[in-house]
This record gives structure tokens, C-alpha cells and sequence, in this order.
């Protein structure tokens, strides 16, 4: 625990209360209060909780108990606090590792927030559902992460250590960051915070029109970057691979279309998008491997039970869709099934009795100051 202190306050600023503690909890919580975290007596045994979810709950006491949250605004705590603490290990670990967590978050994202479900950021107040995890927590550190990109380390990082001194125990909102970090990269923060928090979704990219040509001596690339509506304004990375090298580039586009062109020294063999993957955006099915995500995510879901076993498996079909948080899906037999089902015309939701009300429970909360803090994993 003293590393990760030694850490942050290296990083943001002198540790704001006099100790900090780890109290056991019977509930299987995790839960970052001023000067404390409450962790489950189930939890706290865990090996990994050190290394994972203790450094989360430390970093709360500069982002969340320390700087507080303004939630009629957004609850920025999550995001950032995800960043610097969950990123930060990964990134100290190798950029591999980094790069791996950052496309678990664009996965998460893609198969757990369906159009109905998302949201801004700017009315993210806590989690109550793996959707709203994966915005709060996941979109919000990828905004951070965007922002540092835009930054530079070293300004980012002193960005967060002018927000600390100057909000330590008053509200913070994601406004005032972006007019910290506007300051520090003199650039206008304030138009990039609004696009990606004050309205749902994440851009959707695709290359068109991609040629290669040998002009004069050189191989020259061209093409262009399409994106769906609503138009985001931003800088896409690119890396060209030729035969003998790789070659980084990177596109600003604002509109539908955006043309490029590059030149090359030796025949282009691959030209990838966003290749660390550093921005927000909304995979393509072909980057998501299966996942169980994918099925508490999908607004177009049915389950169907094998022809004939209806008293014997659909009691187990109801757990097993109440432990998916999908309890809402119907239940039909196979010989039940016709083309609607299959092109997403669902038929009337099955209702699941009494088990609807316990998996529909809110877990949103607060502490009892009004902050907020970090729900058990």
C-alpha cells in the first residue's frame, strides 16, 4: 500500500487525509472512502487484489475523496481513477500489456452498450450495470487516455497536479478539466471534452477507396477514412508496413469523408487504423473475438430450448438468463422459431417471476457525504 501512495504522490500531489486504511467488511465489497478503503472479507483474502483493485480504491483519495465530484455534471472519479490507477499498472508493466487493456475496454464497450443503453458521460453519476461500466469507467478512462495523447506526458500529468491543488476538497467538473488541460496544451479542451462527454456513442471508422500506385520512385498510398454520424472531430493514427519498414502517419477528420495520401519508400503491404489503439471508437465484429459479453449485450437476443424438454430444462434456462443479467430474453423451443425471430423481430419477453426482482435491484449509491465510490468488483 505505501508504494502506491509513494506513487500518487508523486504524480498528483501530497496524500490529503493523515492515514489510510484497508477495514474488512462482511459484504463482498470494495469501496473507497477519505482515508479509507471497506473491502470484503472474501475479497481482501483475494491474491490479486493488491495489484488490482487496492491501487483503484488508494487513487480515489486524491480523485473522488480528494478532488471531489460535481455529479449533477458527471462523475469524471471513475474514469480517471481507472486511468491512473488500473491503466497506469498495465502501462508499468509494458506498452503490450497497455495496449491490451485499452482494447478490452473498446471490446467491453461493443458488447455490453447497446444503442437503447448508452449514454453520455455527462450523466454518468455510478455504475448500476455492466453498461454503465463500461461507460463510466471504461469510456471515461479512454477520454483521459485521448487527452494525454493530446497533452504530452509531461503535460498532462502536471494538468492533473494544477486540478488537485487548486479543487483539493471542492467539487470538480469535467469541465474544469478540460479548461486545466486546455491550458497546459493551448489548445481549445473545452470542444474536445464536449464531444465525447456531453453526447452517447463512440465514432464508427472504415477505410474506402484504398489504392497503391508507383509515382515517380515512390509507392504512394491513398485512400480515405469514413465515419458514421454524428461526425467527431479528431486525429487518427495510421501505420503504413512496407516490405522493409513501418511508417506512422495520422489523418484529421471532421466530416464523412476524409481523403489521404503517403508516400512509401518500398511496396505498402498493410495500412492499419489506430494501431495501439489510443481512441474511443466502436469495433467492427471482425476485432471482437467471441465473448460472453456479446450475449449480455445484444438487444437481439432469443434463447431456444432443444424441441421436447421443456419441463426439464426451462427452469435451468431462467437461472441461467437471470445469471446473464438477460432475464428479459424469451424462452421459446426450437420448433417454436420462424424467420421474425431470426431478423430480430422479438416476440413478447417470457416473464421470470419473482427472479426478475432480485436481478433487477439498483446497485447506484452514494456515501453518506454525497461522493462517490467504487462498487465492488
Amino acid at each position: 500500500m505505501a508504494c502506491y501512495l509513494t506513487l500518487y504522490e508523486d504524480l498528483f500531489g501530497r496524500y490529503p487525509f493523515p492515514k489510510f486504511a484497508v477495514v474488512e467488511n462482511f459484504f463482498p465489497t470494495g469501496y473507497g472512502f477519505p482515508s479509507y478503503t471497506l473491502l470484503g472479507s472474501q475479497v481482501i483474502r483475494l491474491p490479486f487484489i493488491i495489484e488490482t483493485s487496492l491501487g483503484h480504491e488508494v487513487a480515489h483519495s486524491w480523485w473522488g475523496n480528494g478532488v471531489l465530484v460535481d455529479c449533477e455534471k458527471g462523475n469524471w472519479s471513475e474514469g480517471l481513477t481507472t486511468y491512473v490507477a488500473d491503466h497506469l499498472s498495465q502501462e508499468r508493466a509494458s506498452p503490450e500489456a497497455a495496449r491490451a487493456y485499452r482494447t478490452r475496454i473498446l471490446r467491453n464497450y461493443a458488447t455490453l452498450v447497446s444503442s437503447h443503453e448508452d449514454f453520455p458521460l455527462s450523466e454518468f453519476t455510478g455504475r448500476d450495470s455492466p453498461a454503465s461500466r463500461a461507460v463510466g469507467y471504461g469510456k471515461g478512462a479512454m477520454i483521459f487516455h485521448m487527452t494525454r495523447k493530446l497533452t504530452g506526458d509531461d503535460g498532462f500529468w502536471q494538468a492533473l497536479q494544477d486540478v488537485y491543488r487548486k479543487r483539493l476538497f471542492q467539487k470538480a467538473s469535467w469541465s474544469d478539466f478540460a479548461d486545466v488541460f486546455g491550458a497546459r496544451s493551448r489548445t481549445d479542451s473545452q470542444t474536445f471534452f464536449r464531444q465525447w462527454v456531453d453526447r452517447p456513442g463512440a465514432p464508427t471508422l472504415r477505410l474506402s477507396h484504398m489504392e497503391t500506385t508507383m509515382e515517380g520512385g515512390a509507392w504512394k498510398v491513398r485512400g480515405s477514412l469514413i465515419q458514421e454520424r454524428p461526425f467527431y472531430e479528431m486525429r487518427v493514427p495510421l501505420r503504413i508496413e512496407t516490405e522493409t519498414t513501418e511508417m506512422a502517419a495520422s489523418v484529421l477528420i471532421k466530416d464523412a469523408e476524409t481523403n489521404f495520401a503517403f508516400e512509401a519508400a518500398s511496396p505498402p503491404r498493410r495500412l492499419v487504423v489506430d494501431p495501439e489503439v489510443d481512441l474511443f471508437r466502436r469495433l467492427h465484429a471482425e476485432e471482437l473475438p467471441p465473448d460472453i459479453n456479446a450475449i449480455k449485450g445484444s438487444d437481439a437476443l432469443v434463447a431456444v430450448m432443444a424441441a421436447g424438454h421443456r419441463e426439464r430444462l426451462e427452469e435451468a434456462a431462467r437461472m441461467l438468463l437471470v445469471g446473464l443479467g438477460r432475464q428479459d430474453l424469451p424462452i421459446l423451443q426450437e420448433d417454436e422459431i420462424d424467420l421474425s425471430h431470426l431478423q430480430g423481430e422479438r416476440p413478447a419477453p417470457v416473464r421470470l417471476s419473482s427472479l426478475q426482482s432480485v436481478a433487477g435491484c439498483s446497485s447506484r449509491k452514494r456515501d453518506r457525504g454525497g461522493r462517490p465510490f467504487h462498487p465492488g468488483r
